[in-house]
């Protein structure tokens, strides 16, 4: 509740004001904001308090990343009751589910943990050469401020593939071998890791590889500790202020506190809304613009969804306003679309949870949370397990050796 009302407070004092252009607007509904608390308080009493299952982490991430900011936005900005509510069931569903649900896993190969890690390795640094070999080098660039000059030809001088290759590599394979390297104090490996997670930004002009490795260590040490929970309920709070003050101060807070606050939790939000908004007096796609879809589907729309709402919402195409599986599965199929996917999500936590009994939680989460998160926030579901990494990790899960951990010691890797 004290979280609930300190997003309120910061996005009407000091997101409203400062980004009022960017459609973020207050026009509240006083019922709405009473629901959205009520609302927060009931979805807090069904989330775990303790750090037992993969599962438990990647709840609370759930929720503190676009739903409790969607609750907040939905009585600021009078937003439709129907989608918050779809949105509620769905999260319930997904939270009972995935700790009821009693699934079988398939015993895949066993490799040797070495054998396995060397794989994955050279799995990176083949397809880190292909990009170079097709002449990835021709828009290689390591400057900050020029990503997005290089992005969009670095991307057109590449076979199609590398589409789908690139984001694999980066989300899932090389931060990876960074964990296992440090897990088995491989410092040879670590060191390769981190220079091909640095090439992969300069041949691809992405920011995330940098980050991703950082992230994933941040997930593994910080869930060590019993009251991970607490501490990631403190950092998201800590947050929140950090960036209120900045953005009440201005100057570089306006700029530290606009990348936190607002397009780290707010606009992911915000775009669940405007995908609703938008569909929801349209054409669902009904996965046209998925292959899952085999092309059966032809979509309503000349373009692509994301430039779809970045013309329709911001006013400009060139804008690619991607959202994660509560707004994508609105615009595939509706509430509809919204439970189905709430109930694949489900199924994929539990599995999680029991490849966390295998392995230990903490290696299956932070194999998994970058691929994940996009699945939250930035990725349909469909694209989020084959091409931003969701299968491959559960799929590495699968192939580490299982030994018998206790949670809170020092896990040991056996070969």
């Amino acid at each position: 509740m004290l979280i609930y009302l300190l997003l309120l407070y910061g996005y009407k004092l000091a997101i409203v004001p400062i980004f009022a252009s960017g459609n973020f607007t207050w026009q509240p509904n006083q019922i709405k904001i009473i629901e959205g608390a009520i609302l927060t308080i009931t979805t807090t009493l069904f989330l775990p308090t303790k750090f037992r299952k993969t599962s438990d982490i990647l709840l609370h991430l759930q929720f503190l990343l676009p739903i409790l900011p969607m609750l907040v936005i939905y009585g600021a900005e009078d937003h439709s009751r129907l989608f918050i509510y779809q949105t509620f069931i769905a999260f319930m569903i997904i939270i009972l589910v995935s700790s009821s649900l009693q699934i079988k896993v398939i015993r895949t190969l066993g490799f040797n943990f070495k054998t396995l890690h060397m794989m994955i390795l050279f799995i990176s640094l083949t397809i880190i050469s292909s990009i170079i070999f097709f002449g990835g080098f021709n828009y290689f660039n390591l400057d900050f401020s020029l990503v997005y000059l290089f992005r969009d030809d670095a991307a057109s001088n590449l076979p199609n593939f590398f589409g789908y290759l690139s984001p694999l590599t980066s989300k899932v394979l090389l931060p990876t071998t960074l964990l296992l390297a440090l897990i088995n104090n491989n410092k040879l490996y670590a060191m390769i890791s981190i220079i091909g997670s640095v090439m992969i930004f300069g041949l691809t002009a992405h920011k995330g590889p940098l980050f991703y490795p950082i992230i994933i260590l941040f997930i593994y040490y910080i869930s060590k500790y019993k009251n991970v929970v607490y501490l990631l309920l403190s950092g998201y709070v800590t947050t929140i202020i950090i960036s209120i003050i900045g953005l009440l101060q201005g100057g570089l807070g306006i700029w530290i506190g606009g990348l936190l606050l607002r397009r780290a939790y707010f606009v992911p939000s915000q775009l669940n809304f405007a995908y609703y908004d938008f569909f929801s007096n349209g054409h669902f796609l009904w996965w046209s613009e998925s292959k899952i879809s085999l092309g059966i589907v032809d979509s309503p729309y000349n373009i692509d969804s994301p430039h779809l709402i970045g013309r329709e919402f911001f006013g400009n195409i060139l804008t690619n306003a991607n959202t994660g599986w509560i707004g994508s599965g609105y615009m595939n199929a509706g509430g509809f679309g919204i439970i189905l996917y709430a109930i694949i999500i489900s199924i994929m936590m539990q599995l999680l949870n029991i490849y966390g009994m295998l392995i230990g939680p903490r290696i299956v989460l932070s194999i998994t949370i970058i691929p994940i998160l996009a699945m939250m926030i930035s990725s349909d579901l469909p694209s989020a397990f084959l091409n931003q990494g969701i299968i491959i990790s559960i799929l590495i899960c699968s192939f580490l050796p299982y030994y018998k951990y206790s949670l809170y010691q020092k896990q040991k890797i056996i070969f």
